[in-house]
């Protein structure tokens, strides 16, 4: 059925993957920067996902076209063939298992975000890395229903053959691989290269994340929420207050470093562009430093750097960036 919905000259295939069940493969060369492919949703259930029952999936189904519903229904055999389990709930577990946010806003840990998953046919083919070769950018544009499709980007050049992967938790970025092992809600064991016992880099791999979950405790004063779910919690919430702001945009910055060495580029930039924000907010002050205003400078130039290797949809903020460079620099002129 997946074969099927795959539009002319499209640049891979859906088959088999080895240890899991079907996976998304190159079938050319794809250069990085690429836009893979752009899907719309099946439809969209506007409710939280641990709220959506079987009676919202079936309202949604019963919405859709003959050809759709069709669609739908191919996707729940398959599931009920692979699931093979006597108390499967086909329709309600095809749709969370092929579901993607749709809510089109950036995580924010302060600000609720509005409630909306969508099911997708063919990004739900793809398979997960921990140092994926793929992305869909957490801003896009929105469609006419007013949720946002999902559009992949290569993230580096992929080849022939090459299965084409996405990381489905920004969580893992701050675990180690036995850590990744032990999450119960994620259902499944990652074998990529990072979680190989046999990676070369892979303590080195392990220190960066735990590093980065270290110094996102330093800088939220608390642990990263998906992390916390693990049992018992590895980190409380601090109970003094933050360090100044110096301090933290200095923190940012490291970890901006840390995840770009660990190849995690939307991670980086994300880094780099929250230590750029504090030093704005500082810049007025007498804590803004002729020395940090340099670092402030040097850390936007990593922003945009990173940024030239990435499809021009995946990064927001450049053109922000760009003109925060400008004002540092105006102030680093004033202050010499």
């Amino acid at each position: 059925m997946f074969t099927a919905l795959l539009p002319p000259g499209t640049p891979f295939e859906i088959r088999a993957s080895p240890g899991r069940r079907l996976g998304v493969f190159a079938t050319k060369d794809i250069p990085a920067k690429s836009c893979i492919f752009r899907e719309e949703a099946l439809f969209v259930i506007k409710r939280p996902f641990n709220m959506i029952g079987p009676e919202d999936v079936d309202a949604a189904y019963r919405q859709l076209d003959s050809r759709k519903q069709a669609l739908f229904k191919s996707l729940v055999e398959y599931e009920r063939h692979q699931e093979g389990q006597k108390h499967f709930f086909p329709q309600v577990e095809a749709f969370k298992r092929n579901q993607f946010d749709v809510s089109g806003q950036m995580h924010d840990y302060d600000q609720p975000i509005p409630h909306a998953q969508g099911l997708f046919l063919i990004s739900s083919r793809l398979n997960h890395s921990c140092i994926p070769n793929a992305v869909f950018p957490r801003i896009q544009p929105k469609t006419g229903h007013g949720y946002r499709p999902a559009v992949l980007l290569a993230l580096r050049p992929i080849a022939i053959g090459e299965e084409i992967l996405f990381d489905y938790d920004p969580a893992h970025a701050y675990l180690t691989a036995k850590q990744r092992r032990a999450v119960p809600y994620w259902k499944f064991t990652c074998t990529c290269a990072a979680c190989d016992d046999n990676y070369p880099q892979r303590v080195e791999s392990d220190m960066r994340r735990a590093l980065l979950r270290g110094l996102h405790y330093l800088i939220h004063r608390r642990d990263v929420p998906e992390c916390s779910r693990l049992k018992p919690p590895v980190l409380q919430n601090a109970t003094s207050g933050r360090p100044d702001p110096n301090t933290i945009a200095m923190w940012q910055a490291i970890s901006g470093y840390i995840a770009e060495a660990e190849g995690l580029a939307m991670l980086a930039i994300y880094f780099f562009y929250e230590a750029l924000k504090i030093m704005i907010s500082v810049s007025g002050s007498t804590a803004a430093s002729n020395r940090g205003l340099k670092l402030a400078v040097v850390w936007g130039e990593k922003f945009l750097a990173i940024s030239e290797t990435l499809h021009p949809d995946a990064v927001e903020g450049v053109g922000a960036v760009e003109q925060l460079m400008a004002v540092f620099k105006s102030m680093i002129d004033g202050k010499t």
